[in-house]
């Protein structure tokens, strides 16, 4: 038996060969499919809202939520939504920036800090919160990830000088921008065992320092 996965806010990310990817936007879902050059049926692209989902009760698998809670006021209604819309045993996969980190980095650059309260990620919220949401919701959390950046504040400590801005889907745009991302993902990929590993000495007393936070739970 096929099992169903929804990916839920896809924008231009790839999405998972076959499955649901929904977004808000119609012109992101035409830029993805351009981009991606999916095969004939390989996914099915649906316009809908997190928060009140074109889809009949628990009909899904898997839901795969990346980087959209940060962008939403109402996270009450999307966790209800995801809720609603999972069989029992349905796994979640979830992703969203967190507000400690992201107030710092707002610190470090005067543009971050404008871009993101006025059409980014005006509405994070701390780890703890996105997991008593996931809990609220009849999810058991399985595993935790806290998902450290220096990547972001290498971006953050150069984007006033360099006059680098950030796009509505969070890809930084303007000249040595390919440059820096190149750098920063270097940076992040050989720097995050080092993090993780310190952070699990120091009983997550970085926590809260961390870019992102990923959980994976199954609905009860």
């Amino acid at each position: 038996m096929n099992k169903r996965s929804l990916i839920a806010g896809v924008g231009r990310r790839k999405a998972d060969v076959s499955s649901i990817a929904m977004d808000l936007s119609l012109d992101y879902i035409k830029e993805n499919i351009k981009k991606n050059n999916y095969m004939e049926k390989e996914v099915m692209f649906v316009v809908g809202d997190v928060r009140n989902m074109p889809f009949k009760n628990k009909i899904f698998d898997k839901i795969i939520s990346i980087e959209v809670l940060e962008h939403i006021k109402e996270k009450e209604d999307i966790m209800y939504e995801f809720s609603r819309v999972s069989k029992n045993d349905a796994d979640l996969h979830l992703q969203t920036s967190t507000r400690y980190c992201d107030r710092l980095l707002g610190r470090l650059s005067k543009r971050y800090y404008d871009i993101n309260t006025s059409n980014h990620h005006q509405y994070c919220i701390e780890a703890e919160e996105v997991k008593k949401l996931i809990k609220s919701n009849k999810y058991i959390i399985r595993e935790e990830l806290y998902l450290f950046s220096p990547r972001w504040f290498l971006i953050c400590a150069f984007m006033d000088l360099l006059k680098l801005d950030l796009d509505s889907s969070g890809t930084l745009t303007g000249s040595f921008a390919k440059h820096l991302q190149y750098i920063g993902y270097k940076l992040d990929k050989h720097s995050f065992p080092i993090f993780e590993y310190v952070n699990k000495k120091l009983k997550g007393r970085l926590n809260k320092y961390a870019k992102s936070i990923l959980l994976e739970a199954r609905k009860i």
